[in-house]
């Protein structure tokens, strides 16, 4: 028997466009252009947007991620996406610089997304940010200061402008209010000295305070803060203690947060960090030369090669003394082949 006869071509392209047309009333996202976006807004109160390039490899791998999250957030967060280098309009109106970009609405005001990229992380940044962005408490002792990021506690009556700085960094700090008279604005990190804000009340310079503070003096090295740290340009004091890549890394160092309080007090032009020395080991090897802990490290900048490792008993006194023979000039550099 002969060979079966092939679909006509006009059967065949109906197929394709069945099946596109399939794909995306599958999709949960909802693509916007100059045409549909202010509408889509004014009809979805609660909209985070993905301005994305089809070229770019970052937006491919988020894609599926994104897919995802709207899927679980359907009918209480609208997901959806722009061509940015086809709605050049919507990429000029928004400021757009970088792919992919972020953008979350709420009743049509723009807020900046400061989250996570997977699924999961997205899902849960939209549920705090369905959350009021400063929590009204009654007293001083119920504002809530704990490692990993700051909070910042506004003492006096509500003000516009700290809501609005709040909604458009909730990931990056605590936000409170605090009764009382006046408008007085500090940031905090845990057992730290808080730190005020003196200039006028305004989003603006209130978002450029929290990013002149968002690393405590003692504070975790991590894939999150690695970057944030080295922008610095700053000293880094690295404390590095023995642990498991299972172990509660705050909970592992509590013991020693006043030695590395009292290390950070004597050398104000450095941060201290720590981090979980089994989890990073790799990293901490190439960064800072240390494979044995616990260790204690100075760089005297952080885009600088040079690394100087303290020999013999790490303790508080011992790490003060030999950052200022360091600082002295008294103090060599240590090299891959003595360690």
């Amino acid at each position: 028997p002969g060979a079966p006869p092939r679909a006509p071509r006009a059967a065949m392209g109906r197929s394709v466009l069945l099946f596109s047309w399939w794909l995306a009333e599958a999709s949960k996202v909802a693509v916007l252009n100059n045409g549909n976006f202010d509408s889509h807004l004014d009809a979805n109160k609660l909209t985070l947007v993905k301005f994305y390039a089809p070229w770019c490899g970052h937006c491919k791998a988020m894609a599926p991620e994104f897919e995802k999250a709207a899927e679980q957030l359907e009918g209480k967060v609208s997901l959806a996406k722009v061509d940015a280098t086809v709605e050049e309009a919507l990429g000029t109106r928004f400021g757009i610089e970088s792919y992919p970009t972020m953008k979350w609405f709420e009743n049509g005001e723009e807020h900046e997304y400061d989250g996570p990229r997977e699924a999961e992380g997205i899902v849960a940044w939209t549920q705090t940010a369905r959350e009021p962005a400063v929590v009204d408490v009654g007293s001083e002792e119920e504002v809530v200061v704990k490692p990993g990021k700051p909070t910042v506690v506004l003492y006096g009556e509500p003000q516009e402008a700290f809501t609005k700085a709040a909604s458009a960094k909730r990931q990056a700090a605590r936000w409170f209010r605090v009764p009382g008279k006046g408008e007085t604005v500090t940031l905090r990190h845990y057992q730290e000295d808080p730190i005020e804000f003196v200039e006028e009340l305004e989003v603006g310079a209130l978002k450029d305070f929290l990013a002149e503070n968002i690393l405590p003096r003692v504070g975790m090295l991590n894939t999150d803060t690695y970057d944030q740290y080295y922008s610095k340009k700053m000293g880094l004091l690295a404390c590095l203690y023995p642990m498991r890549k299972t172990e509660d890394t705050e909970a592992k160092v509590e013991p020693y947060r006043a030695d590395m309080q009292a290390i950070a007090k004597a050398f104000p032009d450095y941060y201290v960090v720590y981090t979980n020395t089994e989890d990073f080991a790799e990293a901490l090897d190439e960064i800072f030369g240390v494979k044995k802990f616990p260790s204690f490290v100075v760089k005297t900048k952080t885009d600088s090669k040079r690394k100087f490792i303290l020999q013999g008993e790490f303790t508080a006194q011992s790490a003060v003394a030999f950052v200022k023979k360091v600082e002295a000039g008294e103090q060599e550099p240590t090299i891959k082949s003595e360690m």
